[in-house]
């Protein structure tokens, strides 16, 4: 290893490093605690509760947290491929609390609920007023052939 990239790794320099990384990431990891507490005491988020700013935040600050904490390990266990053996975890992390935190359902009412990214689809797609007057049919009827059609028509 260089000594430009040894004075990169110092205890100084990581320590500074993670404090602003957990510092940057305060919000999103509170947001994201939040709507786990939330999911685990009721099952769902209502929609008017929803933080909707989640969805990639809290998943890119997890990843990047766990990436930063772990960046000297690497160094030392994998010297010059830390950074593609990192880069690779850290996609991995942030792709699977993503896709976690998209199987939490949402309650549009007492009666009707869906899954996040379903609602997300449907935000972005409809007018509120298409919304109300489909809303029970999209959510009996959903499967994950209406997101593929949806995005070939956009591409």
């Amino acid at each position: 290893m260089t000594k430009k990239a040894l004075r990169l790794t110092t205890p100084k320099t990581y320590v500074l490093s993670l404090g602003m990384v957990l510092i940057a990431s305060v919000y999103p990891l509170y947001m994201g605690a939040i709507m786990v507490f939330m999911f685990i005491q009721n099952g769902g988020i209502d929609v008017a509760d929803y933080p909707s700013y989640i969805i990639p935040y809290t998943p890119i600050c997890i990843a990047l947290i766990i990436c930063t904490a772990f960046l000297p390990l690497f160094v030392k266990l994998c010297k010059r491929f830390a950074l593609p053996v990192l880069s690779v975890l850290g996609s991995a992390l942030f792709l699977g609390v993503e896709i976690g935190f998209e199987q939490v359902a949402v309650f549009m009412d007492a009666s009707s609920k869906m899954k996040i990214e379903t609602w997300q689809m449907l935000s972005c797609v409809a007018t509120p007023q298409v919304r109300a007057s489909v809303w029970d049919s999209l959510n009996i009827h959903y499967n994950s052939s209406f997101k593929s059609t949806f995005m070939r028509l956009l591409f």
